[in-house]
């Protein structure tokens, strides 16, 4: 099992790794980079935990917001399908794979529930950084 570098801020936060399971994706960025890291990926990812309690209106009560940023580095044999206003994914999952020349790489699949499905390899994969987030309207409000 592949694990993201820099992924004790997000058990910090949450107290252990979360599932991401409905979280959303706000943003992904490709830069075709210079040097070592490139070309790169960075996704910004509006994540939360779910509580067992129901609010009046009936939804779960979600805790625990923030804002994950991921970044990966030297990617190569890229898929992004489905991007469009509402991104929400059954989470991020990383497992060992090898380059076209023999090299260890990671595959990475932001696997899709409703909207952006991406895939691709890369050489590094780590947290940037994670930020306390309040949504102000929509479902996770």
């Amino acid at each position: 099992m592949v694990e993201f570098e820099n992924s004790e801020i997000v058990r910090e936060w949450f107290g252990c790794w979360p599932s991401l399971h409905d979280a959303e994706v706000l943003s992904i960025n490709f830069d075709r980079g210079v040097g070592k890291a490139g070309p790169l990926i960075t996704a910004v990812v509006h994540a939360f935990q779910m509580t067992p309690d129901v609010d009046s209106k009936g939804f779960y009560k979600l805790i625990k917001h923030c804002l994950i940023q991921f970044r990966f580095e030297r990617v190569e044999e890229t898929s992004l399908k489905w991007f469009n206003h509402q991104n929400v994914i059954d989470g991020i999952f990383l497992n060992p794979a090898k380059g076209a020349s023999g090299q260890d790489l990671i595959d990475v699949e932001f696997s899709s529930i409703y909207g952006v499905q991406l895939e691709f390899k890369c050489q590094s994969a780590k947290v940037s950084s994670i930020e306390p987030f309040v949504p102000n309207n929509g479902i996770y409000a």
